[in-house]
């Protein structure tokens, strides 16, 4: 629902009593303003936007008034045409068509909706891209879809309606706009589009942490087989070797492994066209799974030779012209892949701000190589375009480049352009030197063709493009079929620079291209020596040690070589505030060209200093937050900080336990970063009406007791952010927590394979890397200044697990086992069933991770393990005895898996109808007592035998059913039951003198947890009054037992363990009946025997273990 508010059925505000006792819900009112807001920073020249709206819709209506209003903001006038019903929104689009407009937008307006498809045709007729608030029209055709993630918000509302099935009114809630954002983009219609659209930071960061928090759909890999690929290219140049590691690289992290499940068989032409149908040849004789093509001529003769094969392509630029299809969309129904759009428009806008006074620009091509054909004519539309003239010469083998390059010198050109396509590429280094011997400079299509003289390259990289081509080929050899992959162009363009080229050419690059670069050749330090970079560490934990490894990765991939362009010196203080003091003390007195910290102390201490040298910062806090910058940005500094996301970790604790009321946070108040997380959590707190527990630790001793703290406060989950102390000592906070059954959600990621439940945070290699990326530019001559002091890019998401399906896994299973009481026959139970589970082949750790609670017997506490078992959505539940069972049945929530053992009767507990009608969700091993057996034991034992007499417990089902049982049992043999109920444990002395008093002949005592810890006061009374003892559990026998008849909780644990198993491995448990245990046995004390002058029969000695002292 768009406007609950606004839609008339008595909805006024979001707080309970604004709304009708019986209506409970969530509004999904559509992101208008981020839409528009996101389309004028793609083209801040927009200035008309159109919009197709029903009038006669209020949520349409609600919309256009949010629209009008942004459109206001940015200076956007936004032209309306009305249609009432469909068969009006073919007229009204072509009149917004002629109104001049720069782009269209439709909102939730249901009649636009429908005909979105008629929308986009005729706007893109015209040139004009389409944007929505629903992000599937993205696959339709739109540029893109800003709007909610409707899955998620099904997720919401199922939430509200389970509280509401479970008691909870529906005047309770709070009826609010919950927008979980979802952003489809249509990289092909961007691809195509006219000038002025261009990729935002913004869109990328949402496209990014989609990808990141997107379920990945499982590899199905058969087990055993091995997959083969074969990969042609045209020579072996520097472009395809980056595109085959990248490629390699792609496949391993997808988990194909050369020489394990993958042989990678490659073929190259060695640049003869004429050798192509036989190197195509030679791999389809090895019968491939997939042909891999890269460039335009192996594309060509893989369709021609293939015979059906499917084929994945990429660092082609014409697929088209190849064969491939008549479009992107309409291809063969076995070919796809990745097209690199090149020559790249954004190479001729730098390449003619570098040299504004060049009017012909030379090239050499390959007419015989469709790619170069294509390109040819691609440039000189470019070319045009800015009153440029192209002057080409053709060349047929690289033999004949040193000539033709003389030739077209001669042609007065004021700029050479290298094309990628294969002749030319392997001419390069002739080319650049006869390019530099007549001082005319030169430029190339893109970075294989860099570092020996091109001042500047602009094409989509060719690792990244391997990479895109792995997950492709991969899709296609576990299934998907090429026919529905639609070719797709590369998603970055690639900027590198030679800084010595352009020194040579006395070229001073502009700062905004410096900023721009994404690589740089050959530095040069003014000094004629390398760089000397320094960075300071606070301490070395995993987190921290990632974002180092960030910086020294984005200084490699930027193109800087180590030793060469810079030296980078590493010191860390070891947590150290005084030696801090003296690190930055030699700091001062090395004065390197960069300065790059890690951690908020290093960074608060060092921008104190006021160094005259540039200051990167990383994994920090927002500077101005901290209140560093009272008198403006300092010249020297820039970063990358934080903005912790515990708004949204709170808001995901909520979503995995509705009835959440406190959450605790533990920190270091010494640390502005920790105040500042926690400041945010508190305001989030009252913002989503949320208690928050603080408690503070100086020294990772103290993060225990502060732990302890919290939850023994109320706390029912843990939110940790940005925290020096807290990530190094997280280990203890973790096991303190887990043994509480408290969850644990993060900011910091890596604590995330530290066993914390789910968190929102920055990836700390990511966000080193991109601190990185500022320092090589500050190294490449940009004023730090002029670069950004800006939060992270790149967010990760890990929701808590929940039920997954079963299957091949990529992760452990997550198993919870819970006892109620810690006794000798609940950890047998215990023991068989984690034994059970491991003698099936599973391993702790690899297929599973198990975690147990004890619930001391206590009921509070196991319904508080129940809840925290319910927001987990673990795999499987194991529990042990009927309180547990009855405990998860109520409050383990009914998706939840469960396998019971040492429980009396499942049926009787509430799991079902009979043993084979049962709940949906569960099944187990029964352990009912042997309760015939024992009344025959006990007529045999005891000839003169009329009452025997036990005590029960009212409270539990079990024990009432036990008690009911063994009447039966004994009424056969003409003895009668003399049963003692006992409420408490406190009652349990009184009871036993009671019952005594009955004048029962022995004692054959049931199992039920009130009196089983009680029962050494049971057997001395009974001793008192000389009354044998006959007892069902084994653990009993060293308080006074004479007789044990009892099941073995062991064995039980093993026999739940196999249905544990069964289920794993994908059965339902609703398909796998209940049963008793059928394991017994039967232990004997003789002494005690004597001394009441049992009735021994020589095979009870001969089948009773004899019961001992020491056993």
């Amino acid at each position: 629902m768009t406007d609950p508010y606004g839609a008339g059925v008595g909805i006024t505000g979001p707080e309970p009593d604004q709304h009708p006792p019986y209506l409970a819900g969530v509004g999904t009112f559509q992101p208008v303003e981020s839409s528009i807001r996101i389309a004028f920073e793609m083209n801040p020249n927009l200035k008309r936007l159109g919009v197709v709206w029903n009038p006669g819709e209020q949520c349409s209506e609600a919309c256009l008034k949010e629209a009008h209003k942004i459109c206001r903001e940015l200076g956007i006038e936004l032209v309306e045409a009305i249609a009432t019903n469909t068969s009006e929104v073919f007229e009204a689009a072509r009149s917004l068509i002629a109104k001049n407009i720069d782009a269209i937008w439709i909102g939730g307006d249901t009649v636009a909706m429908a005909s979105i498809g008629l929308i986009i045709n005729l706007a893109n007729q015209a040139g004009i891209p389409v944007f929505t608030n629903d992000p599937m029209d993205a696959e339709k055709g739109a540029l893109f879809g800003l709007g909610a993630d409707y899955y998620t918000v099904g997720q919401y509302t199922a939430d509200i309606a389970i509280a509401i099935l479970e008691g909870r009114q529906a005047a309770t809630f709070r009826i609010e706009n919950i927008i979980p954002e979802q952003l489809g983009f249509n990289e092909m219609v961007f691809a195509n589009l006219k000038e002025h659209w261009t990729m935002t930071s913004t869109v990328q960061k949402m496209l990014a942490e989609q990808n990141a928090a997107a379920p990945k759909k499982p590899l199905v890999l058969q087990p055993g087989r091995t997959y083969r690929i074969g990969l042609s290219y045209i020579v072996p140049a520097p472009v395809f070797e980056i595109a085959i590691d990248g490629f390699r690289d792609g496949l391993r992290e997808l988990g194909f492994i050369e020489g394990e499940n993958l042989e990678l068989v490659l073929q190259h032409a060695n640049g003869d066209m004429s050798f192509l149908p036989q190197a195509t040849a030679n791999l389809v004789r090895r019968n491939p799974d997939l042909l891999v093509a890269m460039s335009t001529p192996c594309l060509s003769s893989a369709i021609a030779h293939s015979e059906g094969i499917n084929i994945a392509f990429g660092i082609v630029s014409a697929p088209l012209e190849a064969g491939a299809g008549k479009s992107f969309h309409e291809h063969l129904p076995h070919v796809t892949g990745i097209v690199q759009l090149i020559p790249a428009e954004e190479l001729f806008d730098w390449a003619t701000t570098l040299l504004p006074k060049v009017k012909r620009i030379g090239a050499l091509y390959n007419p015989s190589e469709a790619n170069s054909a294509k390109e040819i004519l691609d440039l000189e539309k470019i070319l045009t375009q800015r009153n440029l003239t192209l002057v080409k010469v053709a060349v047929y083998n690289t033999s004949e480049i040193p000539e033709n390059i003389r030739a077209l010198l001669a042609k007065n050109v004021d700029m050479v352009f290298a094309m990628a396509d294969n002749t030319v590429a392997n001419g390069m280094p002739a080319m650049t030197k006869a390019c530099e011997q007549q001082g005319v400079s030169i430029i190339a299509e893109d970075i294989a063709l860099m570092g020996t003289g091109a001042l500047i390259s602009c094409a989509p990289g060719p690792y990244s493009d391997g990479r895109d081509l792995a997950e492709l080929s991969v899709r296609i050899m576990l299934g998907e079929s090429p026919a529905g992959i639609p070719i797709t162009p590369g998603k970055k363009n690639e900027l590198p620079l030679d800084l010595s080229a352009l020194k040579r050419a006395s070229i001073t690059p502009p700062v905004e291209l410096l900023k721009r670069a994404d690589v740089f050749f050959n530095l040069e330090p003014e000094t004629a020596k390398p760089a000397k970079v320094v960075l300071v560490n606070l301490v070395e934990n995993a987190a921290l040690l990632q974002a180092v490894a960030g910086v020294e990765s984005a200084f490699k991939e930027m193109g800087l070589v180590a030793g060469r362009d810079f030296t980078l010196k590493k010191y860390c203080a070891q947590g150290e505030m005084t030696q801090l003091t003296q690190v930055l003390d030699q700091v001062q007195r090395e004065k390197p060209a960069a300065l790059i910290t890690v951690t908020t102390p290093v960074f608060i201490a060092a921008a104190k200093r006021n160094f005259d040298f540039p200051l990167i910062f990383t994994v920090a806090s927002d500077p101005k937050k901290l209140g560093l910058f009272q008198n403006g940005r300092p010249e020297n500094i820039c970063g990358v900080h934080d903005d912790p996301a515990v708004d949204q970790v709170l808001k995901m604790a909520r979503e995995h336990d509705s009835t959440l009321e406190a959450v605790g946070i533990i920190y270091d108040p010494s640390q502005m970063n920790s105040l500042i997380s926690v400041e945010k959590l508190r305001q989030a707190g009252l913002d989503q009406r949320v208690k928050i527990l603080d408690a503070t630790a100086a020294t990772t001793s103290d993060l225990p007791m502060a732990t302890q703290s919290v939850i023994q406060r109320g706390a029912r989950a843990l939110i940790l952010s940005a925290d020096n102390l807290v990530t190094t000592g997280f280990p203890t906070i973790h096991k303190v927590a887990k043994e509480a059954g408290i969850p644990i959600y993060v900011t910091e990621m890596d604590l995330i394979e530290k066993r914390a439940d789910g968190g929102i945070g920055d990836s700390f290699f990511e966000w080193g890397k991109q601190s990185g990326q500022l320092a090589v530019r500050v190294l490449a001559g940009v004023p730090p200044a002029l670069l950004p002091i800006s939060p992270t890019e790149k967010t990760i998401r890990v929701e808590p697990r929940t039920g997954a399906a079963f299957g091949f896994r990529t992760e452990p299973f997550q198993l919870r086992l819970v006892l109620y009481s810690e006794t000798e026959f609940a950890e047998r139970c215990r023991d068989g069933l984690i034994d059970g589970i491991q003698q099936a082949g599973f391993v702790e750790g690899r297929d599973y991770q198990l975690t147990s609670y004890n619930a001391q017997g206590d009921m509070s506490t196991l319904s508080s393990i129940m809840t925290t078992i319910k927001s987990d959505r673990v795999d499987l539940l194991m529990v042990v005895s009927t309180p547990t069972l009855q405990a998860a049945l109520r409050q383990a929530g009914e998706w939840t898996k469960i396998v019971f053992t040492g429980v009396g009767d499942g049926v009787g507990a509430g799991a079902g109808k009979s043993e084979t009608d049962h709940l949906p969700n569960v099944t187990g091993i029964s352990t009912r007592s042997p309760f015939d057996g024992m009344a025959r034991i006990i007529w045999e034992t005891v000839p003169e035998v009329k009452r025997v007499g036990t005590l029960f417990s009212p409270g539990e089902i079990n024990s009432v059913l036990y008690k009911d049982w063994f009447k039966e049992a004994l009424e056969k043999r003409g003895l009668e039951l003399v049963a003692i109920p006992v409420s408490s444990s406190a009652d349990v002395a009184q009871a036993a003198i009671e019952l005594c008093a009955k004048d029962v002949d022995v004692v054959g005592q049931i199992v039920d947890n009130l009196t089983r810890p009680g029962f050494a006061l049971i057997a001395r009374k009974a001793m008192e009054n000389n009354l044998p003892v006959y007892v069902f559990d084994s653990d009993q026998m060293k308080n006074g037992g004479v007789i044990c008849l009892a099941r073995d909780y062991y064995d039980a644990g093993l026999e739940a363990a196999a249905k544990a198993v069964r289920i794993l491995k994908g059965e339902h448990p609703g398909d796998i009946p209940f049963n008793n245990t059928q394991s017994e046995k039967l232990i004997l004390n003789l002494r005690l025997a004597e001394k009441y002058n049992l009735r021994l029969s020589e095979k009870l000695k001969q089948t009773a273990t004899i019961y001992t002292i020491n056993e």
